[in-house]
């Protein structure tokens, strides 16, 4: 097939990477919350992803007594933190134990073991439970809308279905966002964060 086609033209096709390659898969949440664990392991392939994301493992802070790795994370000084994974946070007081936030300014979190915070913006306290995932959704009003889900759920069995803590469903959520300029809604959304993290005393800093 490939002797078939115009080879004058820039050709898309899959490369042989070999059998010595790791592959991390973080298409569903359950492979997010695998790999991304793997960030605070102490294993040779652990070790290679942390130099590969450019990520830091340790304590972050005096009220540590066990290591996380973190990413562009700023804390205040009474946060306390476990076996997480954390990047690109802003956060006044965080609590998290075994637990993943990405992209997240709060001036409380709180996160339960396994609970995954991503895309997070709270002005007061926002509580995760034992394995609950919850995201912020920015539309191009600048106005969000928070989802919630857990690690147990299936989301494309859930795709069309409204969870009880949802005001939408998934589908519902993709199909307004179709014709979203996504560079505006990032652009909103980043400022938004912007000024809320101005708001707080981060003296921790683990970058």
């Amino acid at each position: 097939m490939i002797q078939n086609l115009n080879t004058s033209k820039n050709l898309l096709a899959p490369v042989d990477i070999g059998t010595a390659a790791y592959w991390w898969d973080y298409g569903q949440l359950k492979l997010y919350l695998k790999n991304a664990f793997q960030l605070i392991e102490d294993s040779s392939e652990a070790h290679l992803m942390r130099e590969f994301l450019q990520v830091k493992c340790g304590q972050l802070s005096a009220n540590d007594d066990q290591i996380s790795a973190a990413s562009a994370v700023h804390l205040g000084v009474t946060s306390k933190t476990a076996h997480s994974v954390l990047a690109n946070i802003y956060v006044q007081h965080l609590e998290a134990d075994r637990a993943i936030a990405v992209n997240c300014t709060a001036k409380r979190l709180i996160l339960g073991k396994h609970a995954l915070a991503y895309n997070i913006l709270e002005p007061n306290e926002l509580i995760l439970a034992d394995g609950e995932v919850c995201t912020d959704v920015f539309m191009p009003d600048g106005t969000k809308i928070r989802q919630r889900s857990r690690i147990d759920i299936d989301g494309g069995k859930q795709w069309k279905i409204q969870l009880d803590s949802n005001s939408f469903s998934f589908e519902q959520i993709y199909k307004t966002n179709l014709s979203t300029d996504v560079l505006q809604v990032a652009q909103t959304s980043s400022k938004a964060h912007t000024d809320l993290a101005a708001s707080f005393d981060l003296t921790i800093h683990a970058d």
